[in-house]
């Protein structure tokens, strides 16, 4: 007996051991200086990155209620964002998708439903499909969190500098504090009052909250670039946990850092409408096809 425990003892140590060298060795490959220049590939890593061969790349970035104290639930991934990613001039395009968008869904024909029950219903290689085909341009990587996730991880990297155009209140956080929020005024925002601030809709449109999230997005990069080990490891511990999943290659995380504007395009406009399983937003075509536009020009697709 006491051979068997002595075993299991050496067996979890030895887990252990390797969890810590796992996570070690992630952080290292992820954030150590590039092996020669800005755009040259991690050594040893060019055949691996066979699909990061092109200048411009597509991220969409989704944020979901899973996880948060005050929603009606259901792993809703109510933040939407697509992001353009220029890795040749740091250029960095931002379109937010209205969660209510109604569009067609790739991986099931003759079906559309609203963007934000798709990764639920289908996972997320499906909605990176729908996007892509909606949009007409490329959604090669993806990113999601959890609501609470999301307040973790901005606990740990710190507080974010946000400026709000518009003067609200909000009990909208995990913590169910009420925080209000001032138009023109710069706060320093921590993981509740920031998901307070992104969740809230309130009197104003749910575009307007849409579009509220790209600053946002700005913020916590630069964050995560100033402290790229504290960001890596709490974003770590939150994969682990299954509540941060992404395809991004590590090259493309690292531009995406690098970025040091997030130019924002506005959400795509349209029209709700309600039927027996709820409230839509119609797409405005004509909004969808000129923001794409410039996003083709700009980034040269």
């Amino acid at each position: 007996m006491k051979q068997i425990m002595k075993h299991q003892k050496w067996l979890a140590i030895g887990a252990a051991v390797m969890s810590v060298v796992l996570i070690i060795f992630i952080c290292l490959l992820l954030f150590l200086p590039r092996a020669s220049g800005d755009d040259a590939v991690f050594a040893g890593r060019s055949n691996a990155l066979a699909t990061f061969n092109k200048d411009v790349y597509g991220v969409l970035l989704l944020g979901s209620d899973e996880g948060a104290t005050n929603t009606n639930g259901g792993n809703h991934t109510d933040s939407l964002t697509y992001l353009a990613v220029n890795r040749r001039t740091g250029e960095v395009i931002a379109l937010p998708i209205y969660r209510d968008a109604f569009i067609p869904i790739s991986c099931k024909s003759g079906t559309s439903d609203n963007a934000n029950r798709i990764y639920r219903d289908y996972g997320a290689e499906c909605l990176k499909q729908s996007v892509s085909a909606l949009l007409g341009l490329p959604v090669d990587y993806y990113l999601y969190t959890t609501s609470d996730a999301f307040v973790t991880i901005l606990n740990d990297i710190g507080p974010v500098a946000i400026t709000p155009d518009e003067s609200f209140c909000s009990n909208f956080g995990n913590d169910d504090q009420e925080y209000c929020f001032e138009s023109g005024v710069s706060q320093n925002m921590n993981g509740n009052e920031l998901l307070a601030y992104a969740r809230y809709r309130g009197n104003s449109s749910g575009e307007r909250r849409a579009e509220r999230h790209v600053p946002m997005i700005q913020g916590i990069l630069n964050q995560c670039a100033a402290d790229k080990r504290v960001c890596a490891g709490s974003v770590l511990v939150q994969m682990a946990n299954g509540k941060v999943q992404s395809d991004i290659e590590v090259e493309a995380a690292i531009d995406l850092l690098r970025a040091t504007k997030v130019e924002s395009l506005g959400v795509v406009g349209g029209s709700n409408f309600e039927d027996e399983h709820g409230w839509h937003q119609r797409v405005d075509l004509d909004d969808l096809v000129k923001k794409v536009q410039i996003i083709r020009e700009r980034m040269g697709i």
